[in-house]
């Protein structure tokens, strides 16, 4: 997911993070406890990209979202449908479609496969720097979830002289 959005939008200029827990503070193994995690990415003044990942312990259906927010609008794409709607909460507009993980699959093999028989013109989205782009954001997401502050992932970039 950070991949696609970091494809999408190129690198973010901040990531904050939250994580609560509903661990007792006498619970030794807190990393193991996380119930909710929220992390903000900041592209640019005018686009934020909010991440929540919530771990339930019943037997809820899984749902994921991602939501996206401009200045005018607010984007939430799930696996099934996609909404736009204003800031007021009106729907502006909205498409439903078939979430098939085995079409998705097939795709994504067969543009890995063009990519090793005809590089030149179908290049490998994830090099080394994609990569390393990515795990830049992952790090500052974590910083920021222990530190309260958000971070910046062209610092850290910056730091291991990448």
């Amino acid at each position: 997911l950070i991949d696609h959005l970091i494809l999408a939008f190129g690198l973010p200029r901040q990531v904050y993070a939250l994580c609560q827990s509903h661990a007792s503070d006498r619970q030794q193994l807190h990393h193991l406890t996380e119930d909710t995690a929220l992390v903000t990415l900041r592209f640019g003044e005018s686009l934020m990209v909010d991440l929540v990942a919530m771990r339930h312990w019943d037997d809820r259906p899984p749902r994921e979202t991602i939501t996206l927010f401009d200045k005018e609008h607010q984007v939430t794409i799930a696996r099934d449908r996609l909404t736009v709607c204003n800031h007021q909460g009106d729907t502006i507009d909205k498409a439903k479609f078939k979430d098939d993980p085995v079409a998705v699959a097939k795709a994504v093999l067969d543009q890995y496969c063009d990519s090793r028989e005809h590089p030149k013109e179908y290049p490998f989205g994830s090099d080394a720097r994609a990569n390393l782009n990515v795990m830049a954001v992952m790090e500052a997401a974590y910083l920021s979830a222990r530190t309260g502050t958000p971070e910046d992932p062209e610092r850290i970039l910056e730091r291991a002289r990448v």
